[in-house]
């Protein structure tokens, strides 16, 4: 293989990665994912509860999904819409959203749904990234309801207000069988400050379905400080890889791409 023949291929490569893994989208792109799930709760209502993600370029605000609710006979017999539980929604980020059928009438005849985005807003306003949780741990109480408690942690240099944490929880098969939200305890947190929070999953059918739980925590000025994306690992690894290849083929006496040779 001559070494211009090798130098596209590598270039290929190296494009096919950044696209694969930092695709192009849309400015608004609001996904929907398809491991939602729906129960029936113990005053009767009808719950979907589910997940959102932000696939595009810019933060979206107040998210609206409208769940279609149909009977046995596949004929719609109610609408119902919820907003996302993270206001703000970075791109990336997902969020958990439950949409729920309260009127006990309608919710018993309840035989499938469909979920759609309906609304949302493009936003200019940036959350800094300096939230973060410091422990949780979670069990079963007396009454078989989950527990998830934990402490929170401003790590930012200005205070952080209405701090807020929401977990997604799901079962084995990665579907999303309840959601649960609430304030930390302050709800403002100072810079370097910790706060304590707990959620309860009061529903004891769901609560034994939970086999592990992602979290969100969001405030008026911050968001969770996000884990280091695997996306990055992987392009890491493609451009090494393709810097080792580019430097085999050069040969020992070859000069370096950045030098001029005379």
């Amino acid at each position: 293989m001559n070494r211009n023949a090798s130098l596209f291929m590598i270039t290929t490569l190296t494009v096919w990665c950044l696209f694969t893994f930092f695709p192009i989208v849309n400015a608004v792109d609001i996904m929907v994912h398809d491991n939602h799930s729906s129960f029936v709760s113990s005053v009767g209502t009808f719950h979907v509860v589910g997940e959102v993600e932000n696939m595009g370029s810019q933060s979206v605000a107040f998210v609206t999904i409208t769940g279609t609710f149909y009977d046995s006979n596949n004929t719609m017999i109610v609408t119902e819409s919820s907003f996302a539980t993270l206001e703000i929604i970075p791109p990336g980020v997902k969020s958990p959203f439950q949409v729920i059928v309260t009127d006990q009438n309608q919710a018993e005849k309840v035989h499938n749904y469909s979920l759609a985005v309906t609304d949302s807003s493009v936003t200019t306003k940036n959350l800094t990234k300096t939230l973060i949780i410091l422990s949780n741990s979670s069990h079963i109480s007396l009454s078989g309801f989950l527990n998830i408690v934990g402490e929170v942690k401003n790590n930012g240099s200005s205070e952080s207000t209405s701090t807020r944490v929401a977990a997604t929880c799901y079962d084995e098969n990665g579907k999303v069988v309840a959601i649960e939200s609430g304030f930390t305890d302050p709800p403002n947190l100072n810079p370097e400050q910790t706060a304590q929070f707990n959620l309860m999953v009061n529903n004891e059918n769901q609560s034994a379905k939970v086999d592990n739980y992602a979290f969100q925590v969001q405030s008026s000025e911050a968001i969770l400080i996000p884990e280091f994306p695997i996306s990055y690992i992987f392009i890491f690894l493609a451009l090494l890889f393709a810097l080792v290849i580019m430097r085999s083929i050069k040969g020992p006496y070859s000069s370096s791409p950045f030098q001029n040779r005379f």
